[in-house]
C-alpha cells in the first residue's frame, strides 16, 4: 500500500490493473473446484462462544483496526456501505457501515461467518487472503450472483514480517463506486498495519521485560536461599577454627575463607540483576499515556475513563515496569467489568508519599483467593496465568521500594492502592503542582 495515490488510474496501476481480471478469472476457477454454488452461498457461522474465542485470538489485530475502521465508516456515512474486518482464516471480526441495507445476515454481513471463496465465492476478504495482494471486485465479477449489484475494494493487513494476518474490505453499492474512495481506505488500510505493527512491537517488549522480571525474582530467591545454608557452613567452620589446634584451624581457615568468596559473588549476581533504569517523571503524566493507549479497547468494552491528578510531585520510576504494572491492574477491572462499568484513577501527596489509586465498579475479586491475590500463579479468571497481579506487586514493592494493597466488594467493585516514596527537592526546584482532571469515554 502506499500513501498520496489520488485517482483511479493510478489506483489501477499500482496493484497492477490487469492482474486484477486475471485474479478474478481465477478466484472463478477456484470457486468451481471448490464446489461453490454462485446462486446459493453456503454461510457458515460461528458460535457465539467460538466467536469470542476468534475475537480473543485476533485482539491485537481488532484492537489495532477498531478505530479507524470506525472513523472510515463515519467519513461515510452518506453513502449505504459495509467495511469488515477478516482474520487470517477469513472469519469476519469486526462489521462497520449499514449491514441490514446490504441484507444483512441473510447475505453473509454479520460478525462470525465465513467469508472464504469455498463458502461465498471472490470477495475482498477471502481472495485477499488467498493472493496477499489488493483486489478490486465491481459488480458481476462477483462469483456470487447476490452480490453482483455491489463493487468491493479488498486489501491484505500484514505484520512486521509481511506475513498477511487479516485483510479489511469496503463495500459500496455499484452506483456509489467512485474513485475518491480509493485513497481513503488505503490510508485506512495503512494506518491499520503500522498501529498493529508499533502495538505488536510494544507487547513483545513488555513480554519480554515480564519474563526478565520473573526470571530474575526466581533468580534472586535461590540466591537467597543458598546463601542461607553458605552462612550456616561458614558459623561452624569459624566454631571449628576457634576449637582446633594449628593444623586444622588452617582448614578452617580456608573454609571460611571460600564461603567468603562465593557469599561475595552471590551479592555481586544480585547487585547485577537488580540493575534498573530509572527516571525522575510525573507518574500523572505516564498514566495519562497509557489511558490514550487504551481508549480504544475501554470504549469497545463500554467502560468509562476518568482521572484526577491532584498532586505533580515526581517519582523514580522504571517507566516500562511501571507502565506494564498499571496496564496488569486496567487490564484485570476491564475483565470485573464485562457489561461494561467505570474507572476512576486519583493521584494525591501523601506526606513524603504519591498515592496512586486505582478503582473500578467490577464484581470484587473471589472471597477464596482475596488473601493470595499477590502469591504467583493464584487467579481468579479461567484465562489468566496467575503472574499478572504477582508482577504488580514485584514491581511496586521490591522494584520502587513502595507498597500496593486493596480493598474489594462483591459486585460493588475494587480499589487498588499504589503508594510510591515521591522525589523530593528543595522550593526552587520544585514544579509547580497542577490540579485537574481528565475524562475519556
Amino acid at each position: 500500500m502506499e500513501p498520496g495515490i489520488q485517482n483511479w488510474e493510478e489506483f489501477c496501476s499500482k496493484v497492477k490493473y490487469p492482474l486484477i481480471r486475471e485474479t478474478i478469472v481465477d478466484a472463478w476457477n477456484r470457486c468451481y473446484k471448490l464446489g461453490t454454488n454462485p446462486k446459493n452461498p453456503l454461510f457458515t457461522f460461528l458460535s457465539p462462544d467460538d466467536l469470542q474465542l476468534r475475537i480473543e485470538d485476533a485482539n491485537e489485530l481488532l484492537l489495532a483496526a477498531n478505530s479507524f475502521l470506525d472513523n472510515l465508516s463515519l467519513s461515510l456515512r452518506e453513502i449505504p456501505h459495509v467495511i469488515t474486518l477478516g482474520d487470517r482464516e477469513g472469519w469476519v471480526i469486526k462489521i462497520a457501515g449499514n449491514p441490514d441495507d446490504f441484507g444483512g445476515s441473510n447475505s453473509g454481513f454479520c460478525t462470525g461467518v465465513n467469508w472464504s471463496e469455498r463458502y461465498i465465492g471472490n470477495n475482498g476478504i477471502g481472495t485477499v487472503l488467498f493472493v496477499s495482494e489488493p483486489v478490486l471486485i465491481c459488480g458481476s465479477d462477483h462469483f456470487g450472483h447476490i452480490y453482483r449489484s455491489f463493487t468491493s475494494m479488498g486489501v491484505p493487513i500484514r505484520d512486521s514480517r509481511n506475513e498477511v494476518i487479516g485483510a479489511i474490505d469496503l463495500i459500496v453499492n455499484n452506483k456509489d463506486a467512485s474513485p475518491g474512495l480509493i485513497p481513503m481506505f488505503l490510508f485506512c488500510a495503512e494506518a491499520i498495519e503500522k498501529n498493529y505493527i508499533n502495538s505488536s512491537a510494544l507487547t513483545a517488549k513488555l513480554q519480554q521485560v515480564d519474563k526478565l522480571l520473573i526470571t530474575g525474582s526466581l533468580l534472586s530467591t535461590t540466591i537467597h536461599d543458598l546463601k542461607n545454608p553458605l552462612t550456616i557452613i561458614r558459623g561452624f567452620a569459624q566454631l571449628g577454627e576457634m576449637s582446633s589446634d594449628q593444623d586444622q584451624r588452617n582448614y578452617f581457615q580456608q573454609i571460611v575463607s571460600e564461603v567468603d568468596g562465593l557469599l561475595s559473588m552471590l551479592n555481586n549476581l544480585v547487585g547485577i540483576l537488580g540493575r534498573e533504569h530509572y527516571q525522575e517523571v510525573y507518574p500523572g503524566d505516564i498514566i495519562q499515556s497509557i489511558l490514550t493507549d487504551i481508549k480504544p479497547l475501554t470504549n469497545l468494552s463500554r467502560i468509562s475513563l476518568e482521572c484526577s491528578i491532584k498532586s505533580q510531585a515526581k517519582v523514580n520510576l522504571h517507566i516500562e515496569l511501571f507502565k506494564r504494572a498499571i496496564h496488569n491492574l486496567l487490564k484485570n477491572a476491564e475483565q470485573a467489568m464485562p457489561d461494561g462499568g467505570r474507572v476512576d484513577i486519583e493521584i494525591n501527596m501523601i506526606e513524603d508519599k504519591v498515592l496512586i489509586t486505582i478503582s473500578d465498579t467490577g464484581s470484587g475479586i473471589p472471597s477464596d483467593i482475596k488473601d493470595n491475590i499477590f502469591k504467583p500463579f493464584v487467579h481468579g479468571s479461567k484465562n489468566g496465568n496467575g503472574l499478572g497481579l504477582y508482577m504488580v506487586y514485584y514491581v511496586f514493592n521490591r522494584i520502587h521500594d513502595g507498597r500496593v494493597w486493596y480493598e474489594s466488594q462483591p459486585n460493588v467493585g475494587t480499589s487498588f492502592f499504589i503508594e510510591l516514596p515521591a522525589v523530593i527537592k528543595n522550593n526552587a526546584g520544585d514544579k509547580e503542582t497542577r490540579l485537574f482532571s481528565l475524562e475519556m469515554v
